[in-house]
C-alpha cells in the first residue's frame, strides 16, 4: 500500500506542478496580449495625429483594440488565471498534507488499511479542489507545459527524497 500511496502522491505533486506551469504560460499570454493592445492603440493614436490622413481608419483600428482589450477578460487565459489563483494555494496545503502523511506512514508504521483510508482521503480533496476551482475551464496539454510540470515534480522529489527515482504519472 505504501507504494500506492507514493503513486498517488506522485500524482498529486505532478498536478500540481501542472497547474502551475499553466499559470505561468496564462499570465505570460494574457501580459502578451494587453500589451500588444495598448501598443496597437498607441501607435494608432500617434499615426493618427501625424499623418491627419484617413482618420476613420485610425479610429477604427483603436476602437477595435480597445475592444479586444474589453474583452480580453473573456479570454481562456483570463480564465485559467482566475481559477488558478485560488487553487495553486489550495493544492499546495494538500501537497504539505501528502508530505506529512507519507513521512508519518513510516514513523508510525501504518498499516494497509490506515494508507488506504489516508489515500481516499487525499484523492477526494484533490478532486473537491478541481472541481470547485477548474469546473468547466480547459487546460490544454502542451508539449511545453508539461515538460516544465514533469521537470518541477522530479525536481522537488529529488529534492526532498533523493534516494527515490521517480517514474512519470500522469
Amino acid at each position: 500500500m505504501r507504494d500506492h500511496y507514493f503513486h498517488m502522491y506522485c500524482s498529486i505533486k505532478y498536478k500540481e506542478c501542472f497547474y502551475n506551469a499553466h499559470y505561468d504560460h496564462a499570465q505570460n499570454c494574457y501580459n502578451t496580449y494587453t500589451f500588444l493592445m495598448l501598443l496597437i492603440s498607441i501607435a494608432s493614436v500617434a499615426a493618427w495625429s501625424i499623418s491627419k490622413d484617413l482618420p476613420a481608419l485610425w479610429a477604427i483600428i483603436i476602437a477595435a483594440a480597445q475592444f479586444a482589450q474589453a474583452c480580453s477578460v473573456r479570454l481562456t487565459w483570463a480564465k485559467q488565471l482566475a481559477a488558478l489563483q485560488y487553487l495553486k494555494p489550495e493544492l499546495a496545503k494538500l501537497s504539505l498534507d501528502l508530505d506529512k502523511s507519507w513521512r508519518d506512514i513510516d514513523l508510525f508504521e501504518y498499516n494497509d488499511s490506515k494508507i488506504s483510508t489516508l489515500i481516499s482521503k487525499y484523492e477526494q480533496q484533490y478532486s473537491n479542489l478541481e472541481s470547485q476551482f477548474t469546473n468547466g475551464i480547459k487546460f490544454g496539454c502542451s508539449r511545453s507545459i508539461m515538460k516544465r510540470a514533469e521537470k518541477n515534480q522530479r525536481a522537488y522529489f529529488y529534492i526532498r527524497y533523493p534516494e527515490t527515482r521517480i517514474e512519470q504519472e500522469t
